[in-house]
């Protein structure tokens, strides 16, 4: 039996109890959904192996410049998948950070003071602070979740939009801010 959601993040109490045992969210259509950009790196790798291909064929003296060009292309296309790759784990999975004191009201002032945010919501029942930063250049504006677990806490920053193929780490700022005024005011 699921109780009401979260209003911000709609995150049910099941939900929490995985996200505490197994320290990521659970994947959904959400989350499998983003390996659609995947098709990105593997469009240019094709690419590559295509010139690469294609070139010794037609320029089977000259190889060292015709390697050139496809191993660029292909270089660039694993490096997105890996970035892409670091990216959708960096959303789904939180960080453990030990704590002394649970102070709620201190930890949500401090996120309205050094974070630009929409709206904050503490759930009681569910001990879960959740955030919603305001849009900006860099990124769909982030979610940020704090579920209190035993003597600890789960942090996690994730876009807004569930498709934002690039957040040019501004998830990871926001997760190193959070995990600063969580030192100040829970240690």
């Amino acid at each position: 039996m699921s109780e009401e959601p979260n209003e911000l993040t709609n995150i049910e109490r099941e939900h929490i109890a995985f996200i505490k045992e197994n320290l990521r969210f659970k994947r959904d259509l959400a989350y499998y959904s983003n390996f659609a950009i995947y098709m990105v790196p593997a469009f240019l790798i094709f690419v590559g192996l295509m010139i690469f291909y294609f070139g010794r064929i037609k320029h089977s003296s000259d190889t060292h410049i015709g390697n050139f060009l496809p191993m660029l292309v292909i270089t660039a296309g694993v490096t997105l998948a890996v970035f892409f790759q670091k990216r959708i784990k960096e959303s789904e999975s939180f960080e453990l950070i030990p704590i002394t004191k649970w102070d709620v009201a201190a930890i949500e002032k401090q996120i309205k003071s050094k974070l630009k945010v929409n709206e904050i919501v503490f759930d009681e029942s569910l001990e879960i602070l959740t955030a919603q930063t305001k849009l900006n250049i860099l990124s769909w504006g982030e979610n940020i979740t704090i579920i209190k677990a035993d003597k600890n806490l789960l942090i996690n920053s994730r876009s807004s939009g569930t498709r934002q193929p690039i957040m040019l780490f501004k998830n990871r700022k926001n997760m190193d801010l959070v995990k600063t005024i969580i030192q100040e005011t829970c240690c």
